[in-house]
């Protein structure tokens, strides 16, 4: 019985499925803050975990669900790119609030850069401690966690450990 019903509702929740992934595809792409994009991913995750439950996971909804993920991760990742991008560029071209200078490395001061990621990788567990909340008790995600650090933390400590060095 069970088997049927999913099968009718999965065949209703195509069309519904197509649309989502239609409409969510332009709001991922169109997104611009890292930490939106981070909280869309996890979102979505959580959503396609319940709904894998409840529905299969072969289900149609269930597979836009994971697709909508993965576009969400991808667009966080780039993001996160970005940024680090922007403050290689700066140190670079020696842009005064990022560049690390010797006094203050001699005192640990750390550079300004150093506190933007800090503070971005604060607003992101924020974001993703309300959804792990919610999920299935016990269970911490944690490939969300390395996407987090890796993507929003890891690149801007190698760049001040770099900068201290040079």
């Amino acid at each position: 019985a069970r088997n049927t019903v999913s099968v009718v509702v999965a065949r209703n929740m195509a069309s519904v499925a197509r649309q989502l992934r239609q409409r969510a595809e332009r709001v991922i792409v169109s997104c611009e803050d890292a930490v939106t994009a981070f909280r869309m991913s996890s979102m979505l995750h959580f959503y396609h975990g319940s709904l894998g439950r409840l529905l299969g996971e072969s289900t149609d909804l269930t597979g836009v669900l994971g697709t909508l993920e993965s576009s969400a991760e991808r667009q966080f990742q780039a993001l996160m790119d970005d940024q680090v991008a922007a403050v290689t560029s700066d140190n670079n071209n020696n842009e005064p609030s990022n560049k690390i200078t010797n006094n203050q490395a001699h005192i640990n001061i750390p550079p300004d850069f150093l506190h933007d990621a800090l503070d971005t990788v604060k607003a992101l567990l924020k974001g993703y401690d309300t959804t792990s909340e919610t999920a299935k008790e016990g269970t911490a995600d944690s490939a969300k966690l390395t996407l987090l650090f890796t993507a929003a933390l890891d690149p801007f400590l190698n760049l001040a450990v770099l900068a201290v060095l040079l």
